[in-house]
Order: C-alpha cells, then structure tokens, then sequence
C-alpha cells in the first residue's frame, strides 16, 4: 500500500519484504508467484480473519465459508480439507514458521499482524509435506522497545460487536512484550424458524502474549496463543424440491430442530531462537507445541423434521522442532539448510443419528452409526535451498528435501441401522512413505527493476485411510499423491516507480490425485463420501498482479486469474461414471479484484482515507461430477470505506461489505439424504470501527 501523501508529492510503490524462501528479502527478487497483505491494507479492507483475503488474492477459494471448522483453502484450483483424521488437506498454514495443524486451525484472527504471505503452486521443499496448492504464512507484530498500547471498537448491523486492545511494554533495554486480547461477536443473519433463533453467529476470544529478548547476537522470542470460538451454525439450507425449503423458502431463513452449533479450540506456544554467527550466518531453532479441537453439530434433513443429526468432533496434538541454518550472502550466492521434526495424534469421535420420522427417507428410527479413531504422524525431513549467481544478470535457484512419514491409525464403528460397516473389534493399520520434493530455477534480472524466472518443481501429499461412515473397508486406505509444477514469472517497476506489475504463467501436473466422490451403495442405497486416488488431472492458467500510485493519494491495484483445472482421467468407483475431463471443483475459471484507494492530509493533523474496491468470481462447481446440482453461478462483491486519521491517536472508520446486498450462492451440493442443499455469501454488513493510541 502507498502511503499518504500530499498533492505534488512524487507517488511511489512501497518496497514488500517477505520471507517465503526462509531469509528477509524484496517481494520482487523472490521467485516465486505471492500475494503479500500488509498491516494497513488488512485494516483498511476490514480483514478479521484469514478467510477474508479470499476476495483479494487471485486463485484462491475458501470452499464452503461459512464453518472455520472445514478450513477448505483451493489454491490454483486444488484443494480440500481435512475432513476426517485419515486425511490431510493440500495446503499449509503457519504463524511466524510454525504449522497450525489440521484445517479447522487454519482460520486464524487477523489481529496485530505484520503481514500475510499466499505462496502459490507446490511448495514442498521449504515447507513439506501436504503443501501441493499452497502455503500461507502469517507474521505477526513483534515486541519492540517503545511503551504503545491501542485500543479497538467496532459495532455494526446483525449484532456485530468486537473489543480488543495490544500492549508493548519493554522491561529492560533488550527485553519486550506485547499482549494482544480481542473479542469478537455477531448475532447471526440466517433465521431459524423451528427454533426461534438466529443461526451464523459466535462468539470469539483471541489473544497472543509475545516476549522477546533482543541480544547482541541472539534474538529469541516466546509465544502463547489462544482461540476459543462458540457459534449458532449451520452448514446450508434447504433448496426447492426439499422438505425444509417448503418450511422455510427465503434466503436467510431455515426450519431446523437440531440444536446446530461449532466450536474451536485453539493453542500454541513456540520458541524462536536467533543465533547470529561470527560469519553473519544465522543458526535459528524453532520450538513449537499445539493443541486444537473442534466440534458441531449439523441438521442431517435440513427441516423441523425429525429425521437425522450429526455430530462431529475432533482433537489434535503437534509437536514440531525446526533447526535451520542461514548462510551469509556470498558474491556467488547464499544457502538455507535445515532439519524439521514433527509428531502430532489426533482423535475423533463421530456420530450420526436416525430420529423418529427417519421413516420418510426410508431410514430406520431411533438408530446410531458411530466412528471412533486414533492417528498418530511422525515425519523428519532434510532440506537445502539456494541461489548460485553465475553473473550480474543470470541465476540458478534449486533445493531439494527428503521426508519421511510414519502414520498408524486405530479405526472402528458401531452401527445399529443396518445401512453402514459395524466391526466387531477397531482394525489397526499403518504406512511409511518416503518423498523426494527438488525445486529447480532460472532467474534473469533484466535490469534492477525487472526481475524474470522460471521453476520446476515437485510436491506431494500423503496417503492415508477414510476413518468416516462406511459401508466396506475396501476404499479404506488410500496412497499419496504428486504433482509437478511448471511457472514462468515477471515482476517489474515500472513508470519511474509508480507501476508495479506482478504476473506468472504455471502448468500443474496431478498424479494418483486424491478426489472426494460420492459412491451409493448398491446394496443398501446409502449414499457415502471417500478420498480415493481417482486418476490425473492438471491446473493451469496465469495471474496478473498490478499496482499503480496515480499520484494525489490515490492508489489503483488489481489481481486477476484465469484457471483451467480438469480431471485428465477420473475412474470412478461405480465403475460407470466418467469424469474425465470435468472441472475440478472449488476452481473458477476467472477470479478478479480492483481496488480503488485514496489517501490524504488534509491537515497537520487530520488524515482522511477510502477504499472501494470490487471483487467478481466466475462459476464454479462444487463437486467432479459437474452436475446443476453442483455448479455455482458466478458472483461479485463491492465494499467500500472512509476512514478519518485524527492526530496521532485516533481513527475512526465507517465500512460496509457486499454494498449493494447480493444474494448469490458460494456452494450447492446434495446431501447425504439426496437433499439439494446451498450455503449463500452473507448480506451487507456494516459498521463503525474505532482506534486509539495511548
């Protein structure tokens, strides 16, 4: 984002540091396709939560929205979630280099943050294992040596309330730090008829307590995080042609009788240590312990029928250790080598119910299905990642990293309908995967502003087992899968440093490729949903990034994408359906966003800034099978806000979402019931939002 200026200033782009290849270096030296979201610009856009930048990062799709406990980040056109313990999702989401977990970790608050990093494509050899989309780094404000503390207040429509404040307190000459506690609340916009209540709201607590000490050559910071969210949610509502549609058919409106709710528990403490060496080479540990659970509840029939419910929930335990070493930088180049030690365990209790009118679906009443299931992971890999510069002009930029992974799982259900797989004892299996993850590039410095590269590189994902609802164990385990990435990039100043222009064309290739399908079963007719390794498919397609200081305070920036993600080869479990050649789902084949911003002093102490900026989706579909039933028409948003800076103290912001109130679909889908079911986008939202700097 620029900064604000004055009328005759000489406009410019500020220079973006991020850390994507393990060491501080410019956005436009490094070669790899990133979306990087400063501090201003996630609190002039309104961002509370990470799910909130997919309107503004190209190719990039947070599924089904509306529970943070899915997490299902599709980055490029691939993607998933973790949908039970024997899964894992593609991408990877850290906070200051520590991996948050499973996906329903992966919905962090925004609060005193640094900055946000979207890398895009396989990032397998800095980051491992399961980042064949994606990875996303959060980094957070440090403590620094300076007394601070900021205060923030925001009341809006459908209830919305949020509270928070962040302290720097520095105790001596080199130790600092900071606490940061926020609340946030919102009523709900979605009616529930049944049970007089309004559903899509929560209720969440966040805080982060950081200290750090800052040597002469050692810098080493602690932290504690913790989340704790409590929501009224549900999953979608009904469609025409359903029960709970003729119940309840307005948009925002349900007829549920299950008590429908999520919850989130989230916490993590780290160790970062520091070490400068004599050669200006940096030793660096990072130590890290998390604890993650979620649960929900969710109306199976989706009316005020007494039909079905379902129940779900899930713990997670990770500890990880990172040693890495940073080189200094040579006149030929530089090097980041390191070690990564993970060990998490996971648990799940699952159920579903039948009530007294399961009849009507030709279920039988009063009946449970439950899952139970034990993991536990353990992986080690070796890294090393550099730059050779053959000239001024030319360099080389290849690493590789080995990994291996150990999993073992207890697995067992208990049925009582008939419908689904009733064990007699939980089954125990495992498996040992190794992977060979080498990245390999050319990079041309046109000129000091011009910056051209092009990589190769390989990711994979892990194998695992469908510990869910099933019918059979044989589609229980599953194998890993690859995929081979091919990008060409650009980034360049250009017009005497107004222009910024980011782009990057890229070809994925998709090998044993892990796909949720829905297979009936023949025999009893029950509809179930596996992870199999369906076939071959390939995402391609470019992105354009572009930002223009117009000069006067305003500031024009814009990303778009176009995808072209399809199954090369689909098989089926029916043995009869073919997908092959169907979209991939959660892909767009355009996604857009323009912004609009405007920044300037009208005094010496009054500052006064806008943003309005669009945002517009193409169609989609949610599942492979690429029926009406699944697709998505396109969408777009248009928020806007003003902001007034007053002194050094205060700021106080008006802002609306979705200004023009559109009532459009993110995803549709069949139930497990054979119910037409929709998630919609929220209506407007708006409100006011205060600051003030002690």
């Amino acid at each position: 984002m620029a900064g604000s200026v004055s009328a005759g200033e000489k406009p410019h782009i500020e220079e973006v540091i991020v850390s994507a290849q393990m060491r501080d270096e410019p956005l436009r030296q490094t070669p790899i396709a990133i979306s990087a979201f400063g501090s201003e610009l996630l609190e002039s856009r309104q961002v509370s939560k990470l799910s909130d930048l997919e309107q503004y990062s190209a190719n990039m799709n947070f599924g089904a929205g509306d529970r943070a406990s899915r997490g299902e980040i599709t980055i490029r056109g691939i993607g998933d979630y973790s949908r039970n313990i024997g899964t894992n999702a593609r991408a990877a989401v850290y906070i200051d280099g520590v991996l948050t977990g499973r996906s329903y970790s992966f919905d962090q608050d925004m609060a005193n943050i640094e900055r946000v990093e979207i890398l895009r494509g396989p990032q397998g050899t800095l980051f491992g294992a399961n980042t064949i989309s994606g990875a996303i780094n959060i980094i957070t404000k440090k403590p620094h040596d300076e007394y601070s503390t900021r205060l923030d207040a925001q009341v809006g429509n459908f209830g919305q309330r949020k509270l928070g404040f962040v302290s720097n307190v520095p105790l001596t000459d080199n130790i600092f730090t900071s606490f940061q506690y926020q609340n946030t609340s919102n009523d709900g916009y979605i009616n529930n008829t049944t049970l007089n209540r309004s559903l899509q709201g929560f209720d969440k607590d966040s805080g982060r307590f950081s200290l750090r000490y800052a040597g002469s050559k050692l810098t080493a910071d602690f932290a504690i995080d913790a989340l704790e969210e409590e929501g009224k949610r549900t999953i979608a509502e009904s469609l025409e042609g359903t029960p709970g549609f003729a119940q309840a058919p307005d948009i925002y409106e349900v007829s549920h009788n299950a008590d429908e709710f999520g919850r989130r528990e989230l916490f993590g403490t780290s160790l970062h240590l520091d070490f400068e060496l004599d050669n200006d080479a940096k030793f660096i540990s990072i130590s890290a312990y998390r604890d993650n659970e979620f649960e929900d509840v969710s109306d199976e029939d989706y009316s005020s029928l007494d039909v079905s419910q379902a129940h779900f929930d899930e713990t997670s335990e990770q500890l990880t250790q990172e040693f890495r070493y940073v080189s200094p930088k040579y006149d030929k180049g530089d090097y980041v080598a390191g070690i990564f030690f993970s060990d998490q365990e996971a648990s799940t209790g699952r159920s579903a119910s039948t009530d007294s009118q399961a009849a009507l679906f030709d279920l039988p009443a009063n009946e449970t299905i439950v899952t139970t299931g034990d993991i536990q992971e353990r992986s080690a890999s070796f890294y090393i990642h550099g730059n050779y510069h053959f000239n001024e002009k030319v360099s080389l930029n290849a690493g590789l990293r080995f990994s291996n992974e150990k999993k073992d799982i207890i697995y067992d259900i208990d049925d009582t309908t008939g419908l689904f797989l009733n064990l007699p004892a939980p089954i125990s299996d495992d498996l040992s995967e190794n992977a060979f993850t080498p990245k390999i590039g050319l990079n041309y410095h046109i000129d000091e502003d011009k910056f051209l590269y092009a990589s190769i590189s390989l990711g994979h994902k892990g194998g695992g087992w469908n510990a869910d609802f099933l019918q059979t164990l044989d589609n229980f385990k599953f194998k890993k899968e690859s995929a081979l990435s091919y990008e060409v990039g650009i980034k360049a100043l250009e017009a005497d440093g107004k222009l910024d222009i980011n782009a990057a064309v890229f070809v994925t290739k998709l090998t044993d490729y892990q796909v949720f399908q829905f297979f009936t079963h023949p025999v009893s007719g029950q509809t179930i949903l596996l992870l199999t390794n369906a076939g071959e498919a390939t995402s391609q397609g470019v992105e354009i990034e572009v930002a223009y200081d117009i000069g006067y305070g305003l500031y024009l920036s814009t990303n778009m994408a176009y995808t072209n993600a399809n199954f090369d080869r689909f098989e089926h479990l029916d043995g009869q359906s073919n997908f092959t050649g169907n979209s991939m789902p959660f892909a767009p084949p355009w996604t857009m966003n323009v912004a609009l911003d405007y920044s300037r002093n009208l005094s010496s102490s009054l500052g006064l800034k806008a943003n309005l900026d669009y945002n517009n989706r193409d169609s989609y579909f949610t599942n492979p099978d690429n029926t009406e039933a699944n697709t998505v028409a396109g969408y777009h948003r248009v928020n806007a806000s003003i902001s007034l800076e007053i002194g050094e103290s205060l700021g106080v912001s008006l802002w609306a979402k979705n200004l023009t109130d559109e009532t459009d679909i993110r995803q549709k889908s069949r139930s497990f019931l054979g119910l037409q079911r929709a998630t919609y986008l929220p209506p407007r939202t708006y409100g006011l939002s205060l600051k003030y700097q002690l």
